[in-house]
């Protein structure tokens, strides 16, 4: 059983992930927004104060999804934190029509959509998302909580510390490093570090 904790774009996104590797199994989705519907109209959507009454209702273990995008990274490690306390377990998602090296580290809760590369000897951290044809080239070391924007490039030997977020389009030349929580512009080209 797998729950989506987020109800935007994202959260269709992970749902297509999802039945494109014929995993779905889908129960519910969860988001802070009172205001939202839920993006798939068979799978219901409740408030997250509703969780815990839920959860009791629901046996766990579950997977879980916490398809949170843009700068929201310490929202995704925290959410992580709490719902792996309560015994569920992170689902990472691969879109089929992405690539990612054999010798890749990464950790739990992963999200790469459709068409990102990632190669030989990267290392990323846990809540990551690698967005549309994003590309990170070799030996990049990207921290806990970050997310590469769509058609964003990490050159080789990019580090990036937590919680940071590369804007569509973005470029980052090799060798550089980005500081915890920085925010780099959607079609910027990054030349220098940013610690």
């Amino acid at each position: 059983m797998i729950i989506i904790f987020g109800a935007t774009g994202q959260a269709k996104i992970c749902y297509d992930i999802i039945t494109e590797t014929k995993c779905e199994n889908t129960i519910a989705f969860f988001d802070y927004d009172k205001t939202l519907d839920t993006p798939i109209p068979r799978i219901p959507l409740y408030h997250t104060s509703y969780y815990n009454k839920w959860i009791k209702n629901n046996n766990p273990p579950h997977y879980f999804v916490i398809a949170i995008g843009l700068p929201w990274g310490k929202e995704r490690l925290e959410i992580h934190r709490k719902l792996s306390i309560g015994g569920n377990i992170p689902l990472s998602l691969q879109h089929p029509l992405s690539y990612k090296d054999y010798n890749v580290s990464i950790g739990n809760g992963y999200q790469i959509s459709y068409g990102a590369s990632i190669l030989c000897h990267s290392k990323i951290g846990i809540q990551c998302i690698i967005n549309t044809k994003a590309s990170i080239d070799h030996d990049c070391n990207i921290g806990n909580g970050c997310e590469i924007g769509p058609m964003a490039t990490l050159c080789g030997n990019v580090t990036l510390d937590n919680n940071v977020w590369i804007g569509a389009n973005s470029t980052i030349l090799p060798n550089l490093s980005i500081g915890d929580n920085s925010v780099v512009g959607a079609g910027s080209v990054l030349t220098k570090n940013i610690l």
